[in-house]
């Protein structure tokens, strides 16, 4: 038995007060869910009607504009608007951010602005050619076009106040293809700035050359504060389903209120456990990770058994040169293993374990068109977003609990890989013959 007072006793002891730690966790956990269980008997907690709605960049953004819209549907006015208004006003003292109208009942929203051959996702043209706030939609990790955001910012100036909001799912900035760092840096020293950055959830982003363009508010928050200053009930049930969805969808608590209090109960009542679960939270994320790679294998052995009929390959997970990325699987329908190639793909990646799937191409000349055209008309669903990397994808699991279910399918696999290995298949036989007469031009 290691003594008291060297590096492995010290270690024992640590282990041991962890250990007594999640003992007396368990039990307070199982109290709670034993309450949440019956109010969601109750209240049905846990249904969302958005989990069955259109949730992808288009239809996130068409919510976005109409709650935006002073003439829309909901009757509120520019009550909305004005929220949105308001929070910048708060970060803008020093003249940070334009100064906007005081009636905001005359804007104008439009949805896919033709721009250039581009489409702006919204548009908010307040007291005519004076005034205009566009909002870049990001929100389902879609990456960006070559040179996209410098060009919107070239297009707003014809208006004599502008700002154009990016909104992403973490705070994470526009790419360097769609905007130089430098050109980021220099924004973010104009007065009035131009351009700032939006999380759609709470976020933790590295702290870079445009830490100084983030907004200190996300998506969430706005939306909280449209369901505080609304009085129609049906309206509230509204927001507050849009609010929910995106706390699971971009990384706010799901932990719900019972299980919640007796966490924070138990952690607030000895300083030694405050101390394990400060150790817990910094070892999570390299378990996380081990996790989805050891998920991302299970799914890649069972694809090269499942497409042994096909003439392409399998290779096997890599992250893709980038040590923050999880890992994807490519079929390529060549014999060559470049991860530039065209290929059908699975990518795990982050945050929130976020697992998707689809084409992904590196080739951005004229053929490009043709391959996505032909997407388009043979794919049967559309293309979700046009995408720079992926001219077609699509979600394959729920982010909010994708990486529990990964773990518990490593060993002996179950529905969520089932599903991920049946559709991945079928992306295979659908867009092969479509990728090689690609290949062959």
């Amino acid at each position: 038995m290691a003594e008291s007072g060297t590096v492995d006793g010290a270690a024992v002891s640590f282990e041991q007060t962890a250990r007594d730690f999640f003992r007396e966790l368990s039990p307070r956990i199982e109290t709670a869910h034993a309450l949440d269980e019956e109010l969601d008997r109750q209240l049905a907690r846990k249904f969302n009607v958005f989990r069955y709605l259109r949730t992808d960049e288009h239809g996130f953004s068409k919510m976005i504009a109409d709650l935006l819209d002073p003439k829309g549907d909901h009757g509120q006015g520019d009550t909305f608007l004005r929220c949105l208004i308001k929070r910048l006003g708060d970060e803008s003292r020093d003249g940070k951010y334009p100064d906007w109208p005081d009636d905001l009942s005359g804007a104008k929203v439009e949805r896919e602005k033709a721009i250039d051959g581009r489409r702006l996702d919204i548009v908010v043209e307040i007291d005519g050619r004076h005034c205009c706030m566009a909002i870049e939609n990001k929100s389902n990790w879609a990456g960006d076009q070559r040179e996209q955001v410098s060009d919107y910012l070239n297009w707003l100036k014809g208006y004599d106040k502008h700002l154009l909001i990016y909104l992403s799912p973490d705070g994470a900035a526009p790419s360097e293809e769609s905007i130089p760092s430098e050109q980021l840096k220099e924004l973010s020293e104009r007065r009035p700035c131009p351009f700032a950055i939006m999380s759609c959830g709470p976020a933790s982003p590295p702290d870079d050359d445009a830490a100084a363009l983030r907004l200190g508010f996300s998506l969430i928050d706005w939306l909280a504060d449209c369901r505080r200053n609304c009085d129609v009930d049906r309206l509230r049930w509204y927001l507050r389903e849009v609010e929910t969805h995106c706390q699971h969808w971009y990384g706010g608590t799901t932990v719900t209120d019972a299980k919640s209090r007796a966490i924070r109960e138990l952690l607030r009542s000895d300083r030694k456990w405050l101390e394990i679960a400060s150790a817990v939270r910094q070892a999570y994320p390299s378990v996380e990770t081990q996790i989805v790679k050891e998920f991302s294998e299970l799914i890649s052995t069972r694809l090269k058994s499942s497409l042994q009929d096909c003439n392409g390959r399998i290779r096997a997970p890599w992250a893709g040169g980038n040590a923050d990325q999880w890992p994807r699987v490519a079929y390529y329908s060549s014999t060559s293993w470049d991860a530039w190639e065209t290929s059908i793909c699975l990518e795990l990646g982050r945050p929130y374990g976020h697992l998707y799937m689809g084409v992904r191409s590196s080739d951005h000349k004229e053929g490009r068109k043709q391959l996505e055209e032909h997407l388009r008309t043979e794919g049967g669903r559309g293309i979700p977003e046009n995408n720079w990397w992926w001219p077609y994808r699509e979600s394959a699991a729920d982010r909010g609990n994708s990486v529990l279910q990964m773990h518990q399918e490593v060993n002996n696999g179950g529905d969520l890989s089932n599903r991920i290995v049946k559709r991945f298949k079928k992306l295979v036989h659908l867009f092969e013959p479509i990728i090689n007469g690609f290949h062959a031009q």
